[in-house]
C-alpha cells in the first residue's frame, strides 16, 4: 500500500474518532479477515436498520451500505468500508459517516446528472420513480490486475460504442474521473440492468440528436 494512503483516511477518521495510525494498523492487520469483517458489519447494518432508515428520507441508508459492502470493486474497497463502519459502530457514528458519504459522493453525482438529463432517463426519455446514476466505464477498468481480466474485457466492450455516442475520449475517464458526472448516465433501473449487460447499442445521428437501437425489439430516437 502506498505510504501516503493514510492521507485519504483523515475525513473518515475524524468522524469515527480514531487516529489515522490506528485505522491504518487495523487495515493492515491480517488477523482481521476481510470476509469476516464484511459479514460482521452486514449484521451491524441489519441491527441498525430502523435507525438508518429513520435518519434519511431520500435514500435507504441500510440498502446503500449493503451495496457498498457486497459490490465493492475489490477486496481492499470492501475492507475499507467494513473497517470504517465497524469502528463507527463502536463510537455510535454509523449514521454520521454514511450520511457524509451520501452527501459528498453519491447524491452529488446523481443530482448533477439528473439535472443534466432534465430528470429523464437518457435512454427512454421518461421520468420514472426508479432512476439511477449508472457508471459508463465501470470500476473494473480502474483495477488492472490479472484476476480481473475477464471483467476488464467485458467492460472494454463498451468503449467504442460510447466513444461514438458521446464524442468523449473514453480512455481519459479511467482514473480520477471515473467517479464524476462525466462518467455517469442517468437512467431507469431496467435500462441500467440492460446497459450493464451490453443489450443497448448507441449510434450517433448528429451533434444534437442521437438514436438508440436495442437488441431487444425496440427502436428509440430523441434529443440529447
Amino acid at each position: 500500500m502506498p505510504l501516503d494512503r493514510t492521507d485519504s483516511w483523515n475525513s473518515e477518521c475524524n468522524i469515527i474518532a480514531y487516529s489515522t495510525e490506528d485505522f491504518g494498523n487495523f487495515f493492515e492487520n491480517d488477523e482481521y479477515s476481510t470476509d469476516i469483517l464484511v459479514k460482521d458489519v452486514l449484521d451491524i447494518v441489519q441491527l441498525s436498520r430502523d435507525e438508518l432508515r429513520g435518519a434519511e428520507a431520500r435514500v435507504r441508508l441500510d440498502a446503500l451500505l449493503r451495496g457498498m459492502l457486497l459490490h465493492a470493486p475489490n477486496s481492499n474497497g470492501a475492507r475499507y468500508i467494513a473497517i470504517c463502519l465497524y469502528l463507527a459502530h463502536q463510537r455510535n457514528t454509523v449514521v454520521d459517516i454514511v450520511k457524509a458519504w451520501l452527501d459528498h459522493l453519491f447524491l452529488l453525482i446523481i443530482f448533477s446528472v439528473a439535472a443534466r438529463e432534465g430528470h429523464r432517463c437518457a435512454i427512454t426519455h421518461l421520468i420514472e420513480e426508479s432512476m439511477e446514476a449508472a457508471h459508463i466505464i465501470p470500476y473494473s477498468l480502474n483495477q488492472f490486475t490479472e484476476s480481473s481480466g475477464p471483467e476488464l474485457r467485458d467492460s472494454a466492450r463498451t468503449w467504442d460504442m460510447l466513444h461514438h455516442w458521446t464524442t468523449l475520449d473514453i480512455k481519459s475517464l479511467v482514473g480520477e474521473k471515473i467517479n464524476t458526472p462525466a462518467n455517469v448516465i442517468y437512467m431507469t433501473h431496467d435500462e441500467h440492468f440492460d446497459f450493464g449487460r451490453f443489450k443497448l447499442s448507441l449510434e450517433p445521428v448528429s451533434l444534437a440528436l442521437f438514436s438508440i437501437t436495442c437488441r431487444r425489439p425496440c427502436s428509440l430516437s430523441g434529443h440529447g
